[in-house]
């Protein structure tokens, strides 16, 4: 069936809670009723989609995104939520300065998310100071990550960890945190 370009879908979501939120979406005789977890209304959404224009469904295979609970999980062990926010749980001396920003970044974003953090982002001199670090070498590493597109710059010395730093992270980064958490030798 051909669709009015000039259609638009109409879209009401209504957030019950900062875990769960509802959404009502409709194109043409197409609609969607559904609630669960922000993560998962959006895979909902891009499922809808994809099955309305085929070739979205292409372009959600090429998107890169993070499920939170995945994350979490990830996490066990490795971090721990107490009252005065995330707490690092494993020992990171071994891993290079880049992993360790890393880290400290995704406890950041874990802070803001569950709410004993108002940013979800960190000073330069905040992460050398969280990770004994020196401001001068934290700066270039930063850089680097930066240029990698592991974390994006964004204001003066402040920096906040991209998607695909998150999932370097979860790939690279949480194994060797695992291991050295559960006592077994690489």
């Amino acid at each position: 069936m051909c669709k009015d370009p000039r259609e638009k879908p109409t879209i009401e979501g209504v957030i019950v809670s900062a875990e769960k939120v509802e959404l009502h979406l409709k194109f043409g005789e197409h609609t969607l009723e559904t609630s669960g977890t922000p993560d998962a209304i959006m895979r909902e959404m891009l499922l809808f989609f994809s099955k309305v224009f085929p070739k979205l469904e292409l372009l959600s295979k090429l998107t890169l995104s993070v499920d939170l609970e995945k994350l979490l999980e990830s996490c066990i062990g490795i971090l721990a939520l107490t009252p005065e926010g995330v707490v690092l749980r494993a020992d990171t001396g071994a891993l290079k300065d880049q992993e360790n920003i890393l880290v400290q970044l995704v406890r950041a974003k874990l802070s803001f998310t569950t709410g004993s953090r108002e940013r979800d982002t960190m000073m330069s001199d905040e992460i050398a100071s969280s990770i004994d670090g020196k401001s001068g070498p934290v700066a270039g590493r930063l850089s680097e990550l930066v240029s990698k597109g592991l974390v994006e710059r964004v204001g003066k010395g402040e920096y906040r960890i991209t998607t695909l730093g998150i999932e370097c992270f979860m790939d690279r980064i949480v194994p060797t945190l695992k291991q050295q958490v559960s006592g077994d030798s690489p």
